[in-house]
């Protein structure tokens, strides 16, 4: 259990590093932070999920007052927590479709402007966050078991 944390720790480490050193265009950059922690939220019990998102949270806006955003950031994983049994297809595909819906939500809801705007950067990021997390889905899923 403990080794199954510090290794989802580990990625969400690593997720941060690639988000801040991999720029995509105009200023943006890719949410890996955020889809790894819709992914470990198939992994982690409540209440690792829980210390997760508030680290994410944290380490993303590290000032003390919340905005919409940061609130919307911390529900998502917490709804896909909540949906990983309840969606009827395998755990693969319901982290995708999560992945999916939930960077989606993410930015209609904190900058529907630029998900207006600039379809061609969102789908860029989208697409980019589904690969990640894909890959992130994989290589836990060949570790550890969905947790029930």
């Amino acid at each position: 259990m403990r080794s199954r944390l510090l290794n989802i720790f580990l990625i969400l480490l690593l997720a941060l590093l690639l988000e801040l050193r991999i720029p995509y265009g105009s200023g943006t950059s890719f949410d890996f932070l955020f889809v790894a922690l819709i992914v470990s939220s198939f992994f982690l019990s409540f209440w690792e999920l829980v210390f997760c998102v508030v680290l994410g949270v944290f380490v993303t806006n590290w000032r003390p007052s919340p905005s919409f955003e940061m609130v919307t950031f911390a529900l998502v994983p917490f709804v896909s927590f909540s949906l990983r049994k309840i969606l009827p297809w395998h755990s693969w595909l319901n982290a995708t479709v999560l992945i999916i819906v939930g960077t989606i939500v993410f930015y209609a809801a904190s900058d529907s402007a630029f998900f207006l705007r600039s379809q061609d950067l969102f789908l860029g990021i989208l697409f980019g966050g589904l690969c990640f997390g894909m890959v992130v889905f994989h290589t836990l899923n060949r570790f550890y078991a969905v947790e029930a």
